[in-house]
């Protein structure tokens, strides 16, 4: 039910029938909720410290304006706040205690405040004790009602303000593979990885159970460049049984400090590999006889593990270009495009030239060896995540 005083304010409020009014039902509210109303406001005394009553403001008026006799309505309307407030104390505490509560116990999940939070309560925990006695004035309480009340709302610009999360909402695993590598596995040791599982020599892997998407900057693709990368991811998803699905052309540009994270241009997963055409004036690594990069960041998974979510593979394309145009050079263009996709799911070089993953090019060896092949099958067995 609804507390208030059922005065009619769309009455003359420059004369006394209102402040009548509110001085009887305050008298009457004192009486029936017992309140502690300073001395003098039923009788129309004031304080020393207090606004003139109602029923004195006729004399003080006749000093400010030319309403004489008449109380100023403004403070009548004062008065009705005063009377409000008064009546629904023991609401208003009830109220500010369980919005400080609310407030506080949001504010307890944000690990980096605890001590903030426990301070909080050390300083405020009188709002959620009934009021005694001895109560605080009418000035602090509402004082920690607006505390209160605010604090939810400073929570919540808290959180707009802070810096995005490195990570996208978790997802599940299906827990199956999705694919299973179609080129034969022989056994051979002239391979490497690039990073290994903690305490371990299982490879950083992407997850098989996980396609890995990825979108291609086409800005800048030698005549012939775009129609190599099918058939180099065809050769890596049959060596490995990792499945890449395509999600078109984008317009971002490589960056050295690319994140795995990027919502804003790619919504709330992971960012998909990026597969771009550069030259070394737009990004230097690129400078004097390298022809391409590509790597993955690893980020944390279940078990204190390390999975690969994204990266990154960049081709000189003026480099791109003039291979295109020697005898066999679409052959190694291929090869070249092929060995950088070898060190995006976690190839890393190796000295047996007889490699596809040997440093340099070589005309004669234009497919995954065999060395490759079984790497790259042990990357494709990377463990299938719960929780990415």
């Amino acid at each position: 039910m609804q507390q208030g005083l059922d005065v009619d304010l769309s009455e003359d409020l420059s004369g006394n029938g209102v402040c009548d009014v509110v001085d009887d039902r305050l008298a009457l509210r004192q009486r029936s909720n017992r309140l502690d109303v300073p001395v003098g406001v039923e009788q129309g005394v004031p304080r020393p410290d207090s606004q003139p009553s109602c029923g004195h403001q006729q004399e003080a008026q006749r000093h400010q304006d030319d309403h004489s006799g008449r109380a100023h309505p403004a403070d009548c309307v004062r008065r009705v706040i005063l009377a409000e407030v008064l009546v629904l104390r023991p609401q208003v505490l009830d109220l500010s205690a369980r919005l400080f509560e609310l407030a506080v116990s949001a504010l307890s999940h944000l690990g980096p405040l605890e001590d903030q939070v426990a301070e909080l309560r050390g300083r405020f925990t009188i709002v959620s004790i009934v009021p005694g006695p001895r109560t605080p004035t009418l000035q602090i309480r509402i004082l920690v009602l607006l505390l209160a009340a605010s604090l939810p709302l400073a929570f919540a610009t808290w959180q707009r303000l802070q810096p995005p999360s490195d990570r996208p909402t978790q997802t599940s695993s299906s827990g199956q593979r999705l694919l299973l590598p179609t080129m034969r596995v022989p056994a051979d040791p002239n391979y490497a990885f690039i990073q290994t599982q903690p305490d371990s020599t299982q490879p950083v892997a992407y997850d098989p159970c996980r396609p890995i998407h990825y979108v291609v900057q086409p800005s800048g693709a030698p005549a012939g460049g775009l129609e190599l990368l099918p058939m180099a991811l065809a050769d890596v998803s049959a060596a490995t049984g990792l499945q890449f699905i395509s999600d078109g052309v984008t317009d971002e540009v490589p960056s050295t400090s690319r994140s795995n994270y990027l919502p804003d241009q790619y919504g709330d997963r992971w960012a998909p590999v990026l597969i771009a055409w550069s030259t070394p004036a737009e990004f230097p690594e690129l400078s004097g006889p390298v022809i391409g990069l590509a790597g993955s960041v690893p980020v944390s998974a279940d078990d204190d593990q390390l999975a690969l979510v994204s990266g990154q593979v960049i081709f000189d394309a003026d480099q791109i270009g003039e291979v295109l145009t020697i005898n066999s050079g679409h052959a190694v263009a291929v090869a070249t495009i092929t060995h950088e996709l070898g060190h995006l799911v976690g190839l890393a070089h190796v000295t047996d030239q007889q490699q596809l993953m040997y440093p340099a090019a070589r005309p004669l060896v234009a497919s995954f060896g065999r060395g490759d092949l079984t790497g790259l099958a042990a990357l494709g067995l990377g463990r299938c995540f719960d929780e990415l």
